[in-house]
């Protein structure tokens, strides 16, 4: 930290910093004048635990770390958490104790102002740390703690007590899939170094004006500087990288204490680059807060991980070193829910969800399971892999086939929030079918007592207002007649025997109107049926009436185009055929005259009297020989 401020020694600077007793930053009024505003957001709620509810792990070395604890990292593959201290110059490795903490496995004596605590998996033997004042990062052997390494990091200008704090190496895979750039704009996928590198950049957090650096190591103690980057704050003390998701974190030691997430992309800034920001968040701390280290948002079967963190307090204001452990990767609904769809169709939107750790950092290919729940229906890609913006969603989702709530669960292990229940309601659009059961026989010598009419499924605002029932075309004969009966709204009876004794062509149509399903959905189309009243007919309905005349079924039935009738006389007789519609409209006479005895064809040429084409449908012929007439229907077809 800085003890004290200290004169500039470029316009570089920014900033001049004084660390007062009371625990306040103050900055100079040159530094918004160098280096205008910053791109800072309101801070984001803590996501874990308080300050106090944490566990105060200063115990470890309450002499050690009675001042001055400063940098943290933690090492995923060893599990190990590393703290340093820049006043006695030393560092420590802390091991899980079996026990549910840690304990102390090893204390190191370094050189200098430590502030800064790293390590990189291409280089697993050795600990990065960084001298603030000399502004040199060095390595020591892990084994037996002898220093290695020495990098003399000389781009960054030399402001004593106030310049570099942090550092974090992030890997070459992640320079690239994040596009990282240099300072002028250009990409930087990875180490030019080579071998002879580290496999990716070193960062170096600088308390003055809140830079970030970039630099390319070389094991030689030669560095090749990549670039310089703004932060949202004017101070940064401490940098850590989750490799799992592709983060870092740039701890603030200023306006209350504030951790910025980025992804390392960055955008124009005046002259410079400024990292862009996923999130901010507020330090549960106002004191000196200096050291931040988190353990990987996932394991490397891409499972939610330990999801600790930790703080070194420099001033040991209520514990040097806490350890965070109640923070919560989370499930949330992405898109897709509350929706209305047709029974038995897919919805518009495919439900999704967003999984996060506690930081808002997006889990990507992380596993979340979908399935359906109540109303049935069925899920395509029900077994789904985040993206890389966190995201999973089914292909689709179909609705039961009942009309109704629906419900599809999507579900992702150790996640707060899982499962997620997402909704839709199935409506019935299926307009609803009706058909009139058929009078028989057709051609009959008695009354008809009653016809069903059944729909395919229940409907309602229907009555005798929807029928029409005629005889050889004349008016309607249900006026004043019973009212229709049904039990269950889809099987109707109409009563008909009183209405129907009299000799003809009669006609039932049942029109749309206004009635519908119990959804609302209209009925599309009518129904009809027609049979012949013949006092002469057999009680079958067929055969011969007495005196001899015959009348027979057309050929072809249905006719395309035409119709062929048969008919006979017993005797010479006058003979009359027509055709009439289903109203009982003439339509043509086909044959009239005096006939010899015996068999006769008459054909009808599918036309009526004007000539005109007549439409495809049921028409009845009729055969009157004298006193006697017989009807017969047939289907004319186009």
């Amino acid at each position: 930290m800085a003890a004290s401020p200290r004169r500039p020694e470029d316009v570089d600077v920014g900033l001049k910093l004084v660390r007062g007793k009371v625990g306040a930053w103050w900055s100079l009024a040159v530094v918004a004048l160098l280096l205008g505003p910053t791109a800072a957001a309101a801070a984001t709620a803590w996501p874990g635990e308080s300050w106090t509810a944490s566990t105060n792990l200063t115990s470890l070395d309450p002499t050690g770390w009675a001042t001055n604890l400063s940098g943290a990292f933690w090492n995923p593959v060893t599990r190990r958490l590393w703290v340093c201290t820049n006043k006695p110059a030393k560092f420590w490795s802390l091991r899980e104790n079996g026990s549910g903490g840690f304990a102390i496995e090893r204390e190191y004596t370094g050189t200098g102002d430590l502030e800064g605590i790293t390590q990189t998996s291409t280089a697993a033997d050795r600990v990065f740390v960084v001298d603030e004042q000399a502004r040199i990062v060095r390595s020591y052997r892990i084994s037996d703690g002898v220093a290695l390494t020495t990098w003399f990091l000389s781009t960054i200008p030399d402001w004593g007590n106030s310049g570099p704090e942090g550092i974090a190496f992030v890997p070459d895979a992640w320079l690239a899939q994040n596009h990282f750039v240099d300072g002028n704009g250009a990409l930087y996928p990875q180490s030019v170094q080579g071998a002879n590198g580290f496999g990716g950049l070193l960062f170096v957090a600088v308390q003055t004006s809140g830079w970030v650096y970039a630099f390319d190591l070389k094991n030689d103690g030669t560095y090749l500087f990549v670039g310089r980057y703004l932060t949202t704050h004017l101070e940064s003390c401490e940098l850590t990288f989750d490799s799992s998701v592709g983060r870092m974190y740039i701890l603030h030691n200023i306006d209350g204490n504030l951790l910025q997430v980025t992804d390392l992309t960055s955008t124009v800034s005046g002259s410079d680059r400024r990292f862009t920001t996923a999130a901010e968040f507020q330090v549960p701390s106002g004191s000196n807060i200096e050291g931040f280290a988190v353990t990987p948002a996932l394991t490397a079967a891409r499972t939610v991980g330990d999801n600790w963190c930790f703080f070194t307090d420099d001033d040991n204001a209520n514990g040097a070193l806490r350890w965070f452990t109640q923070l919560h990767s989370r499930l949330e609904k992405h898109a897709g829910d509350g929706q209305t769809a047709a029974a038995g169709t897919a919805v518009a939107i495919a439900p999704s969800v967003l999984a996060e750790d506690p930081f808002l950092n997006p889990l990507a290919g992380f596993s979340v399971a979908f399935g359906v729940g109540a109303g049935g229906g069925s899920v395509t890609g029900g077994d789904a892999t985040t993206d890389a913006g966190g995201v999973a969603g089914v292909g689709s989702w179909t609705l039961g086939v009942n009309p109704g709530q629906n419900t599809l669960t999507a579900s992702g292990a150790s996640l707060s929030g899982s499962p997620q229940s997402f909704t839709a309601t199935a409506v019935d659009v299926t307009a609803p079918t009706v058909s009139i059961v058929a009078v028989t026989p057709d051609r009959r010598n008695t009354a008809v007592d009653s016809i069903r009419i059944v729909f395919s499924e229940p409907v309602v605002h229907f009555d005798l207002a929807d029928l029409q029932l005629t005889r050889d075309g004349g008016a309607d004969l249900l006026t004043g007649a019973e009212p229709l009966a049904s039990a269950d709204g889809i099987t109707w009876t109409l009563g008909t025997s009183a209405l129907t004794s009299t000799a003809g062509a009669y006609v039932l149509t049942l029109s749309p109107s206004d009635i519908t399903d119990q959804a609302g959905n209209p009925l599309a189309t009518g129904a009809t049926d027609s049979w012949l009243m013949d006092p002469a007919a057999s009680a079958e309905g067929g055969g011969p009436a007495p005196g001899g005349v015959l009348l027979g079924p057309p050929v072809p039935n249905p006719g395309r185009g035409g119709l062929r009738i048969p008919f006979s006389v017993p005797r010479e007789s006058p003979a009359t055929l027509t055709v009439f519609d289903v109203r009982g409209r003439l339509v043509r006479t086909v044959a009239q005259g005096t006939f010899a005895r015996g068999a006769h064809w008459a054909v009808w040429d599918g036309r009526g009297v004007d000539g005109a084409p007549a439409r495809s449908g049921v028409y009845f012929y009729r055969l009157q020989v004298g006193g006697e007439v017989l009807s017969r229907r047939g289907f004319l077809l186009r």
